[in-house]
């Protein structure tokens, strides 16, 4: 629950922002997490098996694991936070099921979510 015993729900200016951009920006939502989030994230990143016999390691490009969360028990408990539940259920309805999901490890310039948004893209996504 969020306060005042209401359940996070995501507004219609972020459900248009989502329909017409195809991401949120949720700034501070998982803040008080974030520290442990991004040392499980990089603890079970390094001691996964590597996928195309490429071992970790910090040279361009990126390292993915499908499932990934699904190997740590902390990573696991984002799925009982109540601004994720919100996010899905305001975006897919409450019977919503969580398949699977993936890590990821960039180094360097990769071409993904590079900085400088074309002109016609909006920079700061409602709130």
């Amino acid at each position: 629950m969020v306060s005042g015993g209401r359940m996070f729900e995501l507004t219609q200016a972020q459900l248009d922002f989502m329909d017409a951009f195809g991401y949120l920006h949720l700034p501070g939502v998982l803040a008080p997490r974030i520290e442990a989030i991004t040392e499980a994230h990089n603890a079970l990143m390094y001691r996964l098996p590597r996928r195309r016999g490429r071992e970790q390691d910090e040279r361009p490009g990126r390292i993915s694991c499908c499932p990934f969360m699904e190997h740590d028990a902390y990573l696991c408990t984002l799925l009982d936070e109540e601004h994720m539940h919100g996010v899905a259920s305001s975006l897919l309805g409450p019977d919503y099921q969580f398949s699977a999901g993936d890590g990821n490890h960039y180094v360097q310039d990769t071409g993904w979510h590079r900085c400088g948004a074309p002109p016609s893209h909006p920079t700061t996504p409602p709130r």
